[in-house]
């Protein structure tokens, strides 16, 4: 098992392994993988593979998408608050 999916969040943070915050956000919310992806509008399998790391979380769009359905800070996936339309 990697050693890195073990460590804190701030750890998992700095490393931008985006899957273990998800993971530890979902799992923090009580939500399986099921609910956390119908929630941001992806499979079980998605969210799973993206907390494996099997499919890479580097997608601002995506992050974003999964900020808001956790109802995370996004800056916790490295990004910025949209900013309000103009």
């Amino acid at each position: 098992m990697d050693n890195l999916r073990l460590l804190p969040a701030p750890h998992a943070s700095q490393h931008e392994d985006y899957g273990v915050l998800l993971r530890l956000a979902r799992q923090a919310r009580g939500l399986t993988q099921a609910q956390a992806g119908q929630l941001a509008g992806y499979s079980a399998a998605t969210i799973s593979r993206f907390e494996t790391g099997d499919r890479r979380l580097s997608d601002i769009g995506t992050l974003r998408r999964l900020a808001t359905a956790l109802d995370l800070a996004p800056e916790i996936f490295g990004i910025t608050r949209s900013l309000p339309e103009p």
